[in-house]
């Protein structure tokens, strides 16, 4: 039922932005991915299921609005989001991409000014109510990669086989909770190199897009940044990733 609601409230938010038929069609891709496979059906994932939910809803609500009732249940729906799943934090950036590759705007100029701002209010609320509960000190097990090197080049890798193959092809899936009993040390390996050097060229090549507006750049990198609080680059955790922290950003590839 979860899922279901999260591809109505896609096809509805993408019917902004597309033709109705190819909003249809791309509602329908992101409902029966095979990738989603463990992110619909455990029900330990089911804060993937809340926080797409929160994220679309607040795409729906804080878009385009300046009716105050819209904005109320736009920030409700974001305080929603951030007490089912820490990655709903990125969705002011991922709202702010959508305002400036559709609309040409920007968060602080007059017209947006009060959502981001009740947005960061809602943030700060939420983060000082976590910290009187479980304190300031958050730790991610020990970590999986012994540097920030070894992560940057073992990640891009795992990346490439585990994430992007099984989400264009629906082979290869693999629920794998495999946690470093001793921290991974990657050996300076040809392919590394090379995995690191396409994540680079393709980042690279969609902020320019953003810069320039370009939609396509938009569909490849909004969605995307919700991997970001699990990326080992700038978070290091005791896992390597799974395949339920596609959910979001899989939007693109839909």
């Amino acid at each position: 039922l979860l899922h279901a609601a999260v591809c109505l409230l896609l096809f509805s938010a993408l019917k902004r932005y597309l033709e109705r038929d190819a909003a249809g069609v791309a509602a329908l891709i992101f409902a029966i991915l095979p990738v989603h496979a463990e992110a619909v059906s455990y029900l330990t994932s089911r804060s993937e299921l809340l926080v797409a939910l929160s994220a679309l809803g607040c795409w729906l609500l804080l878009s385009a609005t300046r009716a105050r009732p819209r904005l109320v249940a736009g920030l409700a729906c974001f305080a929603a989001g951030l007490l089912s799943k820490e990655h709903a934090f990125v969705i002011p950036a991922f709202l702010a991409l959508s305002d400036w590759v559709f609309e040409g705007r920007r968060p602080w100029e007059a017209s947006r000014r009060r959502v981001y701002i009740g947005m960061t209010l809602v943030a700060l609320a939420t983060l000082a109510a976590r910290t009187a509960v479980i304190g300031a000190k958050v730790s991610g097990g020990v970590p999986f990669f012994a540097s920030r090197l070894d992560a940057a080049l073992g990640w891009p890798g795992f990346a490439l086989r585990h994430y992007a193959w099984p989400t264009a092809a629906g082979l290869g899936l693999c629920a794998d909770f495999t946690r470093a009993g001793s921290r991974l040390v990657v050996a300076a390996s040809a392919s590394a190199w090379l995995s690191l050097a396409t994540l680079l060229a393709g980042a690279g090549a969609c902020l320019i897009g953003v810069a320039k507006r370009r939609r396509w750049a938009f569909w490849a990198l909004a969605p995307s940044l919700f991997l970001l609080p699990t990326c080992p680059l700038l978070v290091p955790l005791d896992t390597l990733g799974a395949e339920r922290f596609l959910y979001l950003p899989t939007i693109g590839w839909a």
